[in-house]
């Protein structure tokens, strides 16, 4: 037990205040009390100093500090990757990366039993999942190293306080698919912050063996809808490992469906040449191991789902090309989208205009003269003709440049079902003028008829989905939930907004900026959905990388087939949908499928059959789940690679009203050994965030020896804990007796 103290202010000062409190009550309290007896006097002035004394008792906070020690039983986890990339014979004298493991917990053994009379091992194989095991053995039958995620599944089932450190015996490559895709450093960074250091083991190359040759396509990124008859841009990456100075062909291929039924796959073939696609890429590289981008592109001349693949030709003395091919599903459309969008000349426009480009969505730009030059401006009148357009898009344009009637008459078009946007900028929403208009009634946020009140925000923003906006089309960059939440945070923050007030009830905020200021708001009226977004430098994002660019395109696309109820692109009575396309073996696949009525409403009042054909053409029927306008369905047979078809048929009195079909694929490539170099740098990264560091094979038994010489790091574990004199209920309950026992005697006594 060790006193402290902790004055509220520098001890000269409280010391001063002490003292100067303790004269003022000798010089001024003797005097009022003369007339008393002795002892009365003595008993008051004693009070009074009684008082003044815990005052500064108080002021001084003074404490005690107890330490205690805790010798409950302490663990020391031992981790040993069991995935199949540890059979990869890189070790010393040709041994894999499990038998070295192996190998260096035998050189141990000695040193192991005698750590155990300190500490309790346990010892765990993982590859996306925990098992504990009594001994290590030689098998790896792990598909995924899921590292981060057996880190966070460990860290729960164990307290941290009889937990010593980890062990992580591994060659360090996380490969994961998600939900167990969890970044090993944010949890390794929890294991730092509560003192659990972790102590990395590496096995294995960074590099393969330079006699080692393969191909592989990987990264294949191509917009999932695109249109009939126009230029489809397709990106991949092409792993080249052992092939330096070699030319290498790389070739698009896209399904042939003639003649085929849904249900049966079609063989795969070079797309016609033209002069506006590319179809065929030749690469080369000087380095025994790099990753080259491609650009592909082709011409659709199919309606539907249309299977396309990217190969790498096989060079000489290359044994394994099952990963040489990549392939995956596109919804190819019947002619485009009209959209009308109103802007004056500046940087949004400019690129939103690429989306017509990439997506092949028919977006006319009307540019409008601004300044001294907006008196100039003639808007179409053709342009609000019934059904001339799908959608409305307006920038930074004053309701004035329109004009009454052409208000009017884009306001029929959005009751009859056209879709509108207004996008950030000075001179609309309130700032436009667009209060006195009837677009305010369409528009889901506040408008006043004070144009000052279009307020600006000076500052960037980054742009974050809502839980509600995570789920809706428009806001889904990619199918998986976590990778759309990444994709949101990699794009570069937007350059200011308007700021707007959301209407209450019916609209639905999509996206707010970091602190919560509503950035993309939507509601339906009437027929039409109509979009409010507070900004207009989206255009940033273009400029960074692919990733960024893809994201771009598809974040406008989206909303333009939103706008146009054209996210399912059908009208038919059933429809379903499968995304992503792509899936690893044994991964589970989610499928939306739904029914419209006589009407084209959203029914969820059908009977119906839900089929699954795999590649054996063995029908699976999982179970869906009701939704409010939808149905919901989990499979997890995946274990085959191949296509899948998804089959859904409405069935009304036995007999067949409808059906609707889709399709999947599970890619053969093996997660595991596709590309089974080693990753050293993350097990550093991980032993230096958590407090822990990272260990060859041969210094695991120096470390041991350290340990048992001079003890393990945290074993005696102390349990601090302070306790403050002052601070409680029984200090304050002496203060207030003494002061009212001092106060009832002098009102015995008439002195007060």
């Amino acid at each position: 037990m060790t006193p402290f103290y902790e004055p509220i202010w520098p001890w000269p000062i409280v010391l001063g205040a002490v003292l100067s409190l303790v004269g003022l009550v000798l010089w001024t309290y003797p005097a009022r009390v003369r007339h008393l007896s002795p002892f009365r006097r003595r008993s008051l002035l004693g009070l009074r100093l009684a008082a003044v004394c815990l005052l500064a008792f108080a002021m001084l906070r003074p404490g005690v500090e107890l330490r205690e020690s805790d010798q409950g039983t302490a663990t020391l986890i031992v981790l040993a990757d069991a995935t199949r990339s540890m059979q990869t014979p890189d070790g010393p004298g040709g041994l894999t990366r499990r038998q070295t493991l192996l190998k260096t917990w035998e050189e141990s053994a000695e040193r192991l039993v005698k750590l155990q009379d300190k500490v309790e091992l346990k010892y765990f194989d993982f590859s996306d999942q925990l098992t504990q095991v009594t001994k290590l053995d030689d098998a790896t039958p792990g598909t995924q190293t899921a590292i981060g995620a057996v880190l966070e599944d460990l860290s729960q089932d164990l307290p941290s306080r009889k937990l010593l450190g980890v062990i992580l015996a591994s060659d360090g490559a996380q490969r994961a698919i998600a939900p167990r895709n969890v970044d090993p450093l944010v949890i390794a960074r929890q294991y730092g912050s509560r003192q659990i250091p972790i102590y990395t083991l590496a096995f294995g190359n960074e590099t393969l063996a330079d006699t080692t040759v393969d191909l592989a396509i990987e990264d294949l990124l191509v917009n999932p809808v695109v249109f009939e008859k126009k230029t489809v841009p397709i990106t991949a990456r092409v792993r080249i490992l052992g092939a330096a100075d070699r030319p290498i062909r790389v070739r698009l291929l896209v399904e042939d469906r003639t003649g085929k039924s849904p249900g049966e796959v079609g063989p795969l073939r070079s797309p016609q040449s033209s002069r506006n696609a590319v179809s065929v890429v030749e690469v080369r590289t000087s380095k025994n191991s790099d990753l080259i981008p491609v650009e592909l592109s082709f011409i659709p001349n199919q309606i539907g789902e249309v299977k396309i693949g990217v190969v790498v030709e096989g060079v000489e003395n290359e044994v394994k090309q099952a990963n040489n091919l990549q392939q995956t599903i596109i919804s190819v459309q019947k002619g485009g989208l009209r959209v009308a969008y109103f802007d004056r000349l500046r940087w949004e426009p400019k690129f939103i205009k690429r989306v017509r480009y990439s997506d092949k969505i028919q977006l006319d730009v009307i540019t409008v003269r601004e300044g001294p030059f907006q008196n100039l401006n003639k808007i179409d009148s053709r342009l609000f003709d019934p059904g001339a357009y799908d959608a409305y898009i307006i920038g930074d344009v004053p309701a004035a440049v329109f004009g009454k009637q052409q208000i009017g008459r884009m306001y029929q078009r959005i009751k009859e079902g056209s879709g509108l946007m207004m996008i950030g900028g000075y001179s609309n929403f309130a700032g436009g003028g667009y209060a006195a208009t009837p677009l305010a009634d369409v528009l889901p946020v506040r408008l006043s008829n004070r144009q000052q009140n279009a307020a600006q925000i000076e500052r960037d923003l980054q742009m974050v989905p809502t839980r509600d906006g995570l789920n809706q089309f428009v806001m889904r960059l990619d199918p998986d939930a976590q990778s759309n939440q990444r994709l949101w945070s990699a794009l570069p923050k937007l350059s200011g907004a308007c700021q707007f007030e959301v209407k209450p009830d019916l609209p639905q905020v999509l996206a707010t900026s970091a602190d919560g200021l509503p950035l993309l708001v939507a509601q339906e009226f009437g027929q039409a959905r109509v979009l409010a977004f507070a900004a207009d430098t989206t255009w940033q994002w273009s400029l960074g990388t692919p990733q960024n660019r893809l994201a771009h395109a598809r974040f406008w696309q989206q909303v333009i087939l939103w706008l146009a109820h054209k996210e399912l692109d059908s009208d038919q009575p059933v429809w379903i949908r499968v995304e992503p396309k792509n899936y690893s073996p044994r991964q589970a696949v989610d499928l939306e499928f739904g029914f419209r009525d006589s009407a084209g409403n959203p029914t969820t009042e059908a009977e119906f059959q839900l089929d699954i054909l795999g590649p054996d053409l063995v029908a699976q029927q999982p179970a869906p789940v009701k939704q409010q306008t939808r149905f919901e369905a989990n499979f997890r047979k995946t274990e085959t690679a191949g296509d899948y078809w998804a089959r859904v048929r409405k069935i009304q009195d036995n007999n067949l009203v409808a059906q609707a079909w889709t399709r999947f694929i599970v890619d053969p490539h093996d997660l595991e050994l596709d590309n089974p170099a080693a990753d050293p740098g993350l097990l550093e990264e991980i032993a230096l965030v958590s407090g822990g560091s990272r260990l060859s094979p041969e210094q695991l038994g120096q470390r041991i020896d350290e340990w048992l010489d001079k003890g393990v790091p945290n074993l005696d574990l102390i349990k601090i804990d302070h306790v403050n004199l002052w601070d409680n209920w029984s200090f304050l309950a002496l203060f207030i007796g003494i002061m009212s026992m001092e106060w009832l005697l002098r009102k015995k006594r008439g002195l007060a």
